[in-house]
C-alpha cells in the first residue's frame, strides 16, 4: 500500500490516532530513579576519559568489579541532559518509542494484514507496553530488536538485503543495553529456518551473524560484558524484584479493585490468540516463527518486564496467522473482515474511541483512575523523584555515612554528597550483598544493618520501604528530620544536632494548609461521592489527585499525629473532589482516632458508596452502630 492509497483507506485516521496515543503515553514526567546513576556514569566517563573498572559510587561494594552494559547509552543520555536538561531526555524517549511503533507498523504492513487488524494490534500493543515506557536503556533494546527483525524479515521475503547493518546494530546494542544476546538468537533462528526449508546454509547471513557476534567483543569490558546477560538470567532471577516474576504471579500482588491492570489481561488474551492462531495455521508457519514464539513467550513468562519484547516480536506473527485464516474462502473470519475493513462506520467508531482515550491521557485521568503516579509532561516528576530530599541533604551539608533504600540510591549517586549504601545496579551490587539488603526488611533487620555499617543518616522511600519505616518508629536513637510526599530522612540522635526533628504541625504552615473543624465538617458534608462524575470530567478537565498530601497524611497517622493527618486528608478532599474512596476512608480513620465518631461515620458511609462491600469499611461501621 503506497502513501496515497493509505491516506484513502478508511482506517487511516484511526491508525494515525494510534500514533498520537503512543506519543502522549510516551511523553510523561520522569519518575524512575535509574536515571540518576546513568547520568552520573555518563558524566564520570566523559570527565575521566575512561570507563569505570571498580564501583566508585558506594562505600559497601566498592571492591566489586564495575560491569554495566550500557556505557554508550549513558554517554548519550548525559550529553542530552547537558544540552537540553531533563526535558530533552523526555523528548528523546518519546521519539525513540515512536520509532519503535513505526517499525512495528512497518512490519505489520509487510504481513499484508487488513488495516483494521493493524489498528487493533497497534492499540493493544500501546496499552500493554506503556507501563514500561520508562527512560531506561531497555527502550534501546526495543528499538534495536525491532530493526533487526525488520532487516531479517525483509530479506526472508526477498524484499531488501540490509544484512550489512546487523554488525552495526549489534555493536550499538552491546554498548547500549545488556540484552544484546537477543540479536544473536534472532539471527540464529532465521538462519536455522532457511537451512531447514532450503536444505542449505545461508552463507551470507552466517557471515554477517559471525561478524555481529565478533563485534560484541568491542566494548569497554571485553568478554566480561558478553557474559552479562547470563548473570541477569542466573544470579538475579530469584532476587524478589517484581520485574522478574511471571505476569500471573505479578497479577496476584495487585489490587484489581483500584487498578484493573488491563495490560496484563491484554497479554493473556494475546498469548492465547497467538498460540491458537499458530496451531490453526501450522502448515504455513516457518521454523523461525515457532522459535520466536516459544522463546519470547518463555521470556515473558519468567519476567514481567519482558512482556513488551514478546509483543514486539510476535504481534506481526499473529497478524500473519490471522491474514492466512482470513484468506481462506467461505469462512466466518472472512465475512467479519469485510465488515470491519469496508464498513465506514467501524473506523469512525474506532477513531472516536481513540480520541476519547487520548483526551483521558491529556487530562491525566487515564493514570489517576488507576491511582498511578505517572503524569503527562516533560522533565522530572518532583513528587516521584527524591529531588527535594537530596537537596535538603546538600543544603544542610549532611555528608555523613548513609544507609539508603535501593530506590533513593540512584538519585543520591547523581546529586548527593557521599557514597551510597546501595543503588539499582544489581549486577554491581552482587547477589550476596543484595540478599543482605533484602534481609533488612524482616523484623529487626534494619537494626542489624545499623550495627554493622554505623551510619549517621537513613534515607528511604517510605511508601515502598514500609518495613524500614515501621522499624524506625521503634528505634529511639533515630529522629525523623525530613519528609515529603514520598521520601523521608532520619538522623542518628547525636548527628547534626542543629537540625530539629520533623514537625507535622509546621508542615501545615509551610504548605499554607489551614482548615478548622467547622470548615472540614462543611467540606465533608457538602462533598458528594460520585465516581461517574469524576470519570466523565476526565474527558475534558485536567484531573488532580493529591498523591503527596495523601502520603504525608498516612505518615502522620503512622506517627499518631491525627490532627495533622485529618487536615492533610481534608485538603486532599478539597483538591480532588468526591470521586475517590480512599480519601473518605482515610478521613474516617483520622476522625475516629480523634474520637469524632459521628464525623468519622459520615466519612466511612461516603467511602462505602464509592466502594460497596468493602470489608474494612463495613467492619469499622459495624463498631459504630451504637454511636
Amino acid at each position: 500500500m503506497n502513501g496515497s492509497s493509505f491516506r484513502q483507506d478508511p482506517w487511516f485516521y484511526p491508525i494515525v490516532l494510534c500514533f498520537v496515543l503512543v506519543a502522549l503515553l510516551a511523553t510523561t514526567r520522569i519518575n524512575n530513579f535509574d536515571l540518576g546513576t546513568d547520568l552520573k556514569t555518563g558524566q564520570w566517563i566523559l570527565e575521566h576519559h575512561a570507563f569505570p573498572q571498580k564501583d566508585t559510587f558506594t562505600y559497601t561494594v566498592n571492591q566489586n568489579d564495575y560491569l554495566d552494559g550500557k556505557p554508550l547509552y549513558q554517554i548519550v543520555l548525559y550529553l542530552i541532559y547537558r544540552a537540553f536538561d531533563y526535558s530533552g531526555i523526555s523528548l528523546l524517549n518519546t521519539l525513540a518509542i515512536l520509532i519503535v511503533f513505526f517499525l512495528l507498523w512497518t512490519r505489520l504492513k509487510g504481513t499484508l494484514c487488513p488495516s483494521w487488524l493493524t489498528c487493533f494490534l497497534l492499540l493493544a500493543s500501546a496499552i500493554a507496553m506503556e507501563r514500561r515506557f520508562f527512560i531506561r536503556a531497555e527502550i534501546g533494546t526495543w528499538l534495536l530488536l525491532s530493526l533487526t527483525l525488520l532487516i531479517l524479515d525483509w530479506r526472508a521475503r526477498g524484499k531488501r538485503d540490509l544484512l550489512w547493518l546487523l554488525p552495526v546494530i549489534q555493536w550499538t546494542w552491546v554498548n547500549g543495553e545488556g540484552l544484546f544476546i537477543l540479536g544473536w538468537f534472532l539471527m540464529g533462528s532465521y538462519g536455522l529456518s532457511q537451512w531447514i526449508q532450503r536444505n542449505q546454509i545461508d552463507k551470507k547471513l552466517l557471515k554477517y551473524a559471525l561478524i555481529s557476534i565478533a563485534v560484541c567483543l568491542i566494548n569497554p569490558y571485553g568478554f566480561k560484558l558478553v557474559t552479562l546477560p547470563f548473570i541477569y538470567l542466573t544470579e538475579f532471577h530469584n532476587s524478589g524484584n517484581s520485574d522478574l516474576v511471571s505476569p500471573l504471579r505479578f497479577l496476584t500482588t495487585q489490587n484489581l479493585k483500584i487498578d484493573w491492570n488491563i495490560h496484563l489481561f491484554i497479554y493473556f488474551a494475546f498469548s492465547a490468540a497467538l498460540w491458537l492462531a499458530m496451531a490453526l495455521t501450522v502448515r504455513k508457519r516457518k521454523v523461525h516463527e515457532w522459535l520466536l514464539v516459544v522463546a519470547f513467550f518463555g521470556l515473558s513468562c519468567v519476567g514481567y518486564r519482558n512482556m513488551p519484547l514478546f509483543f514486539l516480536v510476535t504481534i506481526p506473527l499473529l497478524a500473519s496467522c490471522l491474514s492466512d485464516l482470513v484468506s481462506t474462502p467461505n469462512n466466518l473470519l472472512q465475512k467479519w473482515n469485510e465488515v470491519l475493513q469496508f464498513n465506514k462506520k467501524v473506523p469512525f467508531i474506532g477513531a472516536l474511541f481513540l480520541t476519547l482515550l487520548c483526551l483521558r491521557v491529556l487530562t491525566n485521568a487515564y493514570y489517576i483512575s488507576d491511582r498511578r503516579m505517572t503524569r503527562l509532561g516533560l522533565g522530572l516528576d518532583m513528587e516521584k523523584v527524591p529531588v527535594k530530599a537530596v537537596e535538603f541533604l546538600v543544603q544542610n551539608h549532611l555528608d555523613g555515612r548513609i544507609i539508603n533504600d535501593m530506590g533513593m540510591g540512584d538519585w543520591l549517586v547523581w546529586k548527593g554528597l557521599q557514597p551510597v549504601f546501595i543503588d539499582g545496579r544489581q549486577q554491581v551490587m552482587g547477589g550476596k550483598f543484595y540478599q543482605e539488603y533484602q534481609e533488612s526488611f524482616k523484623r529487626g533487620g534494619l537494626g542489624g544493618l545499623v550495627d554493622r555499617y554505623q551510619p549517621s543518616l537513613i534515607a528511604l522511600e517510605y511508601n515502598d520501604t514500609v518495613p524500614w519505616a515501621v522499624q524506625l518508629k521503634f528505634m529511639p536513637d533515630w529522629r525523623l528530620i525530613y519528609a515529603d510526599g514520598g521520601f523521608a530522612l532520619y538522623a542518628e540522635k547525636d548527628y547534626a544536632p542543629a537540625i530539629p526533628a520533623f514537625s507535622f504541625p509546621d508542615l501545615l504552615k509551610q504548605r499554607n494548609i489551614s482548615m478548622d473543624l467547622g470548615q472540614a465538617i462543611v467540606l465533608i458534608s457538602g462533598t458528594q461521592p460520585s465516581r461517574w462524575k469524576t470519570r466523565f470530567e476526565g474527558y475534558y478537565r485536567p484531573q488532580t489527585y493529591p498523591n503527596e498530601l495523601m502520603s504525608l497524611g498516612l505518615l502522620a497517622l503512622h506517627y499518631e499525629d491525627y490532627e495533622t493527618a485529618h487536615s492533610l486528608f481534608a485538603e486532599s478532599l478539597r483538591q480532588a473532589g468526591g470521586g475517590y474512596f480512599e480519601i473518605f476512608f482515610n478521613l474516617g480513620v483520622a476522625n475516629l482516632r480523634l474520637k469524632r465518631y459521628q464525623l468519622g461515620k459520615t466519612c466511612l458511609q461516603k467511602a462505602l458508596e464509592l466502594k460497596p462491600g468493602d470489608p474494612s469499611t463495613q467492619q469499622m461501621l459495624a463498631t459504630l452502630q451504637s454511636i
